[in-house]
C-alpha cells in the first residue's frame, strides 16, 4: 500500500504534510523525505513547468527548517533530493548553512 502511494501523483501533495517536524514522528518524516526523493528522481516529468519553482522553494524551505530543528537523517535525505531536480541551481552555500544548524 505505501509503495503504491509513493508512486501515485497524489504524493506530490501529501508529502509536505509528512515533513512537518512539529507534529509528525521521525519515521513519518523520513518516509516523506524518501518519497520526495523518489518522486524527484523518477517522476519529475509529472510536475508542471509552472509549478517547478514553487516545488524547489518548498524543498529549500524544508531543508532550512530541518537544518535548525529536524533530524539529520531526514535533513540528509532532503539534501539528496536537491540533486534529483533537473536544472536546480540552489547554491551550495545554502545547503552548507542547513548543515551548520544541525
Amino acid at each position: 500500500f505505501l509503495i503504491s502511494q509513493q508512486r501515485s501523483p497524489a504524493a506530490w501533495t501529501w508529502v509536505w504534510n509528512f515533513l512537518d517536524f512539529s507534529t509528525k514522528s521521525m519515521e513519518v518524516q523520513f518516509f516523506g523525505a524518501v518519497t520526495l526523493h523518489q518522486k524527484l528522481s523518477k517522476s519529475w516529468q509529472e510536475v508542471p513547468q509552472s509549478m517547478r519553482n514553487e516545488l524547489k522553494e518548498k524543498l529549500l524551505q524544508k531543508i532550512v527548517e530541518f537544518g535548525g530543528n529536524g533530524t539529520k537523517l531526514v535533513l540528509n535525505r532532503l539534501c539528496m533530493s536537491v540533486s534529483n531536480i533537473k536544472g536546480c541551481k540552489i547554491p551550495v552555500v545554502i545547503l552548507n548553512l542547513a548543515f551548520d544548524y544541525s
